[in-house]
Protein backbone atom coordinates (compact mmCIF):
# COMPACT_ATOMS: atom_id res chain seq x y z
CA UNK A 1 0.00 0.00 0.00
CA UNK A 2 1.44 3.38 -1.05
CA UNK A 3 1.76 6.12 1.49
CA UNK A 4 -0.05 9.37 0.63
CA UNK A 5 1.95 12.52 1.13
CA UNK A 6 0.08 15.71 1.94
CA UNK A 7 1.73 18.85 0.61
CA UNK A 8 0.75 21.89 2.73
CA UNK A 9 1.62 24.26 -0.12
CA UNK A 10 -0.85 22.51 -2.43
CA UNK A 11 -3.55 22.69 0.21
CA UNK A 12 -2.92 26.40 0.78
CA UNK A 13 -3.03 27.03 -2.97
CA UNK A 14 -6.33 25.14 -3.28
CA UNK A 15 -7.80 27.08 -0.35
CA UNK A 16 -6.71 30.40 -1.85
CA UNK A 17 -8.20 29.43 -5.23
CA UNK A 18 -11.46 28.42 -3.54
CA UNK A 19 -11.54 31.76 -1.72
CA UNK A 20 -10.91 33.62 -4.99
CA UNK A 21 -13.69 31.66 -6.67
CA UNK A 22 -16.02 32.54 -3.81
CA UNK A 23 -15.25 36.27 -4.14
CA UNK A 24 -15.75 36.15 -7.91
CA UNK A 25 -19.08 34.36 -7.46
CA UNK A 26 -20.15 36.99 -4.91
CA UNK A 27 -19.19 39.81 -7.29
CA UNK A 28 -21.19 38.17 -10.08
CA UNK A 29 -24.19 37.70 -7.79
CA UNK A 30 -23.98 41.33 -6.61
CA UNK A 31 -23.75 42.58 -10.21
CA UNK A 32 -26.77 40.49 -11.18
CA UNK A 33 -28.78 41.74 -8.21
CA UNK A 34 -27.86 45.34 -9.03
CA UNK A 35 -28.94 44.89 -12.64
CA UNK A 36 -32.28 43.40 -11.54
CA UNK A 37 -32.74 46.14 -8.96
CA UNK A 38 -32.08 48.81 -11.60
CA UNK A 39 -34.59 47.19 -13.95
CA UNK A 40 -37.22 47.02 -11.21
CA UNK A 41 -36.60 50.68 -10.38
CA UNK A 42 -37.04 51.64 -14.02
CA UNK A 43 -40.25 49.61 -14.26
CA UNK A 44 -41.62 51.34 -11.17
CA UNK A 45 -40.86 54.68 -12.81
CA UNK A 46 -42.61 53.67 -16.05
CA UNK A 47 -45.63 52.42 -14.11
CA UNK A 48 -45.78 55.74 -12.24
CA UNK A 49 -45.73 57.66 -15.54
CA UNK A 50 -48.42 55.40 -17.00
CA UNK A 51 -50.58 55.82 -13.90
CA UNK A 52 -50.31 59.60 -14.18
CA UNK A 53 -51.33 59.49 -17.84
CA UNK A 54 -54.23 57.12 -17.16
CA UNK A 55 -55.55 59.34 -14.37
CA UNK A 56 -55.25 62.40 -16.65
CA UNK A 57 -57.13 60.64 -19.46
CA UNK A 58 -59.85 59.43 -17.04
CA UNK A 59 -60.27 62.99 -15.74
CA UNK A 60 -60.55 64.37 -19.28
CA UNK A 61 -63.06 61.65 -20.18
CA UNK A 62 -65.15 62.46 -17.11
CA UNK A 63 -65.08 66.16 -18.01
CA UNK A 64 -66.17 65.37 -21.58
CA UNK A 65 -69.03 63.18 -20.33
CA UNK A 66 -70.12 65.90 -17.90
CA UNK A 67 -69.96 68.52 -20.66
CA UNK A 68 -71.97 66.28 -22.98
CA UNK A 69 -74.61 65.69 -20.28
CA UNK A 70 -74.78 69.42 -19.62
CA UNK A 71 -75.28 70.05 -23.36
CA UNK A 72 -78.10 67.51 -23.57
CA UNK A 73 -79.97 69.07 -20.64
CA UNK A 74 -80.17 72.46 -22.32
Amino acid sequence: MAERVVNPDDICQQVMQAKLNMYQAKENADATLKAYNDQVGELVGVIGILKTHILKIEKELTELKDAKKGGNDA
